[in-house]
């Protein structure tokens, strides 16, 4: 390659540029284009950015002129991602003059994406010159480490995140279960505290899961605290998938703050149905997931479950049977964190936990027990990624009496595939092993614990003697109909009593579309202690179900069931459909009738109802079961996630390890059929836009991602609102974060009122004070535009005098006509005003209904040579009377006066803070 270069490069530099093109090979009436001329073109550097430098061009050809900026070239080149040679190379070549390269139409982005060292083409309409590279022209071709660059381990917006789901089963007797399953995560100023616990009223089955302090810092993480499963801490942690011990400890681990866990949603948890009923999902006897669920297949995303490689138990009841039961592997603990070259470590001190091991003494019927409670550990573990692909780990937990070696590695695979696999042996007297593979939506697992030695460490370890176990899920779909899914569980296991279980489950399904708008459900399983032999004591199913809608409300499902003994169950079931018209709501009712070939009731009659909720605060649904042997059951799930930040309590359905609550105020009326839109929150992070949904209520809880540095923005002008609180807020996210955006927003109100004062003169500024006040522009004399918020309060004053506006009866006038600024006095007081640059004493005499009435007084008071003054504001009146300063007034005037106010009605406070809303139907 780099003869390739050097020879290319003395090449361009011997081609003279064809700036003086001959008459004969330019067509005519196209000289121009070919005339040399000076621009400012735009050149797109390897970066995608675009920076600006003087060249002479033609039509189809660029030269670097000047010397100077051939330096600032070689420095944008640098900049963006060349060696210093390769920038050196590019610039002495247009030096030289360099035409178009390559002939591009189309994406010029996409022009040229393998040039052999790097090809130019010039776009003379748009003078933009686009420079494509050969990447072996890059400073360094492979992946760069992150810049070491850490956000402030102090959390500012700390707050407390408290996800709860409580169960409930019972058979409407004595026999109650109920269990509340409780995740918290209370943000500190440094650092977390994480407690997973379960509470149930079945004895022995309370426990707590986890408990523990977290505290990240630059490159390093810190926890301490009580587990029962293994943290996903960095690039390390799959070597211990597998193990089931508890313990107390403190570790000291590496850290890019992206050491959550990246589940994918491609990866499924499938179960059948054969009836309506309700899912349960167990891990280790703790239910994880339990919903309503109706006959057919059905998946559960990876998301929507713990982190970690665990067993799992898929349970189907109806009523108090359980109609199927299965048990499956779940791998869901993906931890790449590495860049090519880096290392992750993990060291670890602590007490194991509980969990005692108990072995048969060989020689004899006695039992052999040992406890490893409360005994001391270390562990250490390292991680390092040798290339773009593959990580190797390696890694040891030592006691005072055992030590177990690990070594690992895991990666990418051509197709989009990854796979992890590790090796542990303890005392070289027993070994476990531990693979998993997975592409697109197929994965497998693999693991086995040899341990002929009995050797109790690793019993204690991995929860067993011995094991080996397969696991193997794939779904498909064909086209936008027809889904399927196939699993294989194999499981050989030896417990501390020697009970050995052997078992192969196998499942298939398939949903397709069918006749009449119908779906057919077809189910296969198989268990059995063999895989290819012993048939016979094998347990196979083949279940069918047709479901066919009969009305918009209503349809019908049969279902027929064949086991190794020929046919077994048929079901009749009538369901409606959601019997409640409301989008949170969902309500159905199944009648069924079914004939079991096997069972005790031939013949079943039964009624289930299954009800929903699900809105912003909470997701409830219950299921209810009743048939004519007896037999009742309820089943019920609340679940919902508390938010607290430091000044807000929020309700969601929502999860998430950090939030940001949105509050708007409730400051607009919307009429009931009316979209309901207070503006559109963008979210964006780390300078990538995230997400952006429109708020319609008047507070919003969004999750964010965590160990991100999140804007936070609400558009309101593009759904035409006003927002005087918090336009965005920018905030780092670590767990338990909470972060507030205190917004104000309200509907613009636009108004148009002309204002004079007491002496008929235009008044040509007025000013508006109060929290709705936006902007008032002047129309012309004396007439104003006035702009406020809706639902806030607002006060207009011109020079020291309250401006008055009537009320609004019927709000679609927004035209208020002619209103006052008056002084502010109590009847009988004065003031001294300027009229026409003279002083003027002005007496409040009173505010009237009528002036008909007092028409004979107020003329009376004229006669006596005393000016009267009127205004209006709504059907009141307000009487004014002026004269000379330092005007004595006689007895007479004085007598008129009182005679005019005794009709003045009881002098009520005047409205200066006015509120405007708009009327419902506007």
């Amino acid at each position: 390659m780099k003869k390739t270069r050097l020879f290319t490069t003395a090449a361009l530099s011997t081609i003279t540029l064809p700036l003086i093109a001959s008459a004969s090979s330019v067509p005519e009436g196209f000289k121009d284009f070919f005339q040399q001329q000076k621009r400012d073109v735009e050149i797109k550097g390897i970066d995608g950015t675009f920076f600006s430098v003087p060249m002479l061009v033609t039509y189809d050809s660029v030269r670097l002129e000047d010397p100077k900026d051939a330096r600032g070239f070689i420095t944008h080149l640098v900049l963006s991602g060349l060696s210093e040679d390769a920038a050196r190379e590019i610039v002495s070549t247009l030096q030289h003059g360099q035409s178009n390269s390559v002939d591009c139409v189309g994406d010029l982005n996409l022009c040229s994406l393998a040039p052999q060292t790097f090809d130019t083409f010039y776009d003379y309409h748009s003078n933009k010159l686009y420079l494509y590279v050969n990447k072996e022209m890059l400073e360094d071709n492979k992946p760069k480490a992150l810049e070491k660059n850490y956000a402030a381990t102090y959390n500012e917006n700390a707050g407390i995140i408290n996800d709860a789901s409580l169960y409930t089963s019972s058979d409407l007797s004595d026999n109650t279960t109920v269990s509340l399953s409780d995740q918290l995560i209370w943000g500190l100023p440094y650092g977390s505290i994480h407690i997973d616990s379960y509470v149930s009223n079945q004895e022995d089955a309370s426990e707590l899961n986890y408990g523990y302090y977290n505290l990240e810092y630059k490159a390093v993480r810190m926890t301490s605290g009580y587990h029962q499963d293994r943290l996903a801490l960095n690039s390390t942690s799959f070597l211990l998938n597998g193990t089931q011990y508890h313990d107390l400890n403190a570790s000291l681990s590496s850290s890019k703050n992206l050491s959550r866990t990246n589940k994918k949603d491609d990866q499924f948890l499938f179960y059948y149905a054969p009836s309506p009923g309700v899912l349960k999902v167990y891990k280790d006897d703790q239910i994880i997931v339990q919903r309503s669920v109706g006959e057919g297949q059905g998946s559960l995303r990876y998301s929507e479950l713990p982190h970690g490689v665990y067993d799992v138990v898929i349970e189907i009841s109806t009523g108090n049977q359980v109609v199927s039961s299965e048990s499956a592997r779940i791998y869901n603990a993906n931890t790449d964190t590495l860049n090519t070259g880096e290392f992750d470590y993990l060291l670890s001190a602590g007490q194991f936990q509980g969990n005692e091991t108990t072995q048969l003494n060989p020689d004899s019927t006695t039992e052999l027990a040992q406890s490893f409670d409360d005994t001391a550990y270390f562990q250490g573990l390292v991680a390092y990624k040798w290339s773009d692909a593959h990580t190797v780990a390696i890694g040891s937990t030592i006691t005072d009496n055992y030590v177990m070696n690990q070594i690992g590695f895991k990666g990418y695979l051509p197709f989009d595939s990854r796979y992890e696999v590790s090796f542990s042996s303890i005392e070289s007297e027993a070994f476990y092993v531990s693979g998993y593979w997975n592409i697109d939506s197929i994965g497998i697992t693999y693991e086995k614990l040899t341990n002929d030695e009995r050797n109790i460490f690793a019993e204690y370890l991995y929860g067993s003697t011995s094991k080996e176990q397969l696991s193997i899920s794939s779904s498909f779909a064909l086209g936008a109909d027809i889904r399927g899914y196939g699993s294989v569980n194999y499981l050989n296991q030896t417990d501390f009593y020697d009970n050995e279980l052997t078992n192969w489950f196998i499942s298939s399904g398939l949903s397709i579309p069918f006749i009449l708008n119908s779906s057919l459900d077809l189910n296969l399983s198989f268990s059995n202690e063999e895989l290819v032999s012993n048939w016979d004591q094998g347990e196979a199913t083949i279940a069918l179900n047709w479901s066919v809608p009969l009305s918009s409300i209503l349809s019908g499902n049969t279902g027929v069931t064949f086991d190794e003994d020929g046919f077994s169950q048929y079901t009749n079931r009538l369901e409606s459909r959601d019997l409640v018209k409301r989008d949170d709501t969902d309500l159905r009712v199944t009648l069924s009738n079914s004939y079991s070939q096997n069972s005790p009731d031939t013949t079943l009659n039964s009624l289930t109802t299954y009800g929903s909720q699900h809105n912003r605060y909470y997701q409830a649904d219950g299921f209810a079961y009743i048939a004519d042997n007896g037999e009742r059951s309820f089943n019920a799930t609340l679940n919902s996630t508390q938010v607290i930040g430091k000044n807000s309590l929020n309700f969601t359905t929502q999860h998430g390890d950090a939030f940001v609550a949105v509050d708007t105020k409730d400051n607009i009326r919307f009429d009931k059929d009316e979209e309901q839109t207070k503006g559109l929150l963008v979210i964006r992070s780390d300078d990538k836009f995230n997400r952006k949904e429109y708020i319609n209520n008047e507070s919003a809880l969004i999750p964010l991602g965590e160990y991100q540095a999140s804007t936070v923005e609400l558009d309101v002008e593009s759904v035409a609102l006003h927002n005087s609180g918090q336009q965005s807020v920018t905030a780092y996210t670590h767990p338990g974060t909470v972060v507030e955006l205190n917004s104000n927003v309200s509907r613009v109100i636009s108004f148009v009122s002309k204002f004079k004062d007491i002496f008929g003169n235009n008044i040509e500024e007025v000013k508006c004070s109060g929290p709705a006040c936006l902007e008032i522009s002047n129309i012309t004399s004396g007439i104003h535009k006035i702009d406020v918020q809706e639902g806030l309060s607002f006060t207009l004053t011109s020079d020291g005098q309250q401006c008055y506006l009537p009320s609004v009866d019927d709000a679609k006038q927004l035209n208020f006509g002619t209103n006052y600024c008056q002084p502010d006095l109590s009847p009988m007081e004065s003031i001294v005003l300027v009229k026409n640059h003279r002083e003027i004493n002005v007496m409040y005499i009173g505010e009237f209904d009528d002036l008909a009435m007092i028409k004979p007084q107020l003329q009376a008071m004229t006669d006596q040579g005393m000016e009267i003054l009127t205004t209006q504001l709504g059907r009141k009146s307000f009487v004014y009377l002026t004269g000379e300063t330092g005007l004595q007034l006689t007895q007479q005037q004085q007598q008129d006066i009182e005679n005019v106010a005794r009709y003045a009605r009881s002098e009520t406070p005047r409205e200066q803070d006015f509120v405007l809303n708009r009327p419902e139907g506007n």
